[in-house]
């Protein structure tokens, strides 16, 4: 199945990213404006810059080269609000020059310098973070039906030895979206990861983030579930990729944690639609059952 025929055209994209634009300028009543950003930020790399094909409704960024790398592709973003340095500087010792951007060799590469790190942050998991965690499962696990009770299960098992000493908590990003993953569009190169913002940032056992990769895989809507139809390929290759990346040391007990965070953070983030209940939209099962139980 070609799943393009689900996504938006280049011009329907374009015109989005047009009016995304506007709309954040218009949102903060003329403080600055486009023109004033695009001039900084071309003063900053010392090229022209453009805006990025996806934007997010709380930024503005612009893609440009390098001064000294032509072929190197920069990012700069704006924000209207002061970002947290608390958050941003550890982000950037964990992942490197993708914070706010620069060339790495993968998006796993980004993903597994999480773990690299997660020794000589020294974040502890707090009970109060654990007991947000129960709550959240447990608030998930009423929506979905008995066909899903021993993949609950499984991570209904798995959840506490998230917490424990000897699985890292590290900083991570949870909107892993196409408006904050930025690649070169010639090489397939990661060159960023934008949006460092306090609401995106946190710090979690590892892995909990993970199901950003989803996003990659298919289009996907509360209404409609279209997986690209290498998806449960693409996917393995995801999770083989990662482990390589981690190490030849990562024992089996820390992969099957791994896989149970990534499950956790898929379901609390897609599982459910909230309003005023607890609610699970028929696209949004077809898509759990496709990952889970396929």
């Amino acid at each position: 199945m070609d799943i393009s025929q689900y996504a938006a055209s280049p011009e329907a994209v374009i015109e989005q990213t047009e009016q995304s634009i506007r709309e954040f300028f218009q949102r903060y009543d003329g403080s600055t404006s486009r023109e004033e950003c695009d001039r900084l930020a071309a003063e900053n790399l010392c090229s022209p810059v453009s805006p990025a094909l996806v934007q997010d409704e709380m930024s503005y960024t612009v893609v440009g080269s390098s001064s000294d790398q032509p072929a190197k592709t920069e990012l700069v973003q704006f924000w209207p609000i002061e970002i947290n340095m608390g958050y941003c500087d550890p982000a950037r010792l964990t992942y490197g020059d993708l914070v706010p951007g620069c060339v790495l060799e993968s998006t796993l590469g980004f993903c597994a310098s999480a773990w690299s790190w997660s020794v000589g942050l020294g974040h502890e998991p707090s009970a109060v973070q654990r007991d947000q965690y129960y709550r959240e499962f447990a608030r998930v696990s009423l929506a979905l039906g008995e066909e899903f009770q021993p993949k609950l299960e499984e991570i209904r098992q798995g959840l506490p030895l998230l917490f424990e000493s000897k699985y890292p908590t590290v900083i991570q990003h949870k909107k892993l979206n196409d408006a904050t993953i930025h690649v070169d569009e010639n090489t397939g190169r990661l060159t960023g990861v934008t949006d460092w913002a306090d609401v995106n940032v946190v710090h979690a056992p590892f892995g909990v983030t993970l199901y950003g990769v989803e996003a990659l895989l298919g289009i996907h809507s509360l209404d409609e579930c279209h997986f690209h139809p290498r998806h449960a390929e693409l996917r393995k290759c995801f999770w083989e990729t990662l482990f390589a990346e981690l190490g030849p040391k990562i024992s089996q007990e820390h992969r099957r944690l791994i896989k149970i965070a990534y499950s956790y953070g898929l379901l609390v983030h897609f599982g459910v639609f909230w309003r005023d209940f607890l609610y699970l939209t028929p696209a949004r099962r077809t898509f759990l059952k496709t990952i889970f139980l396929c």
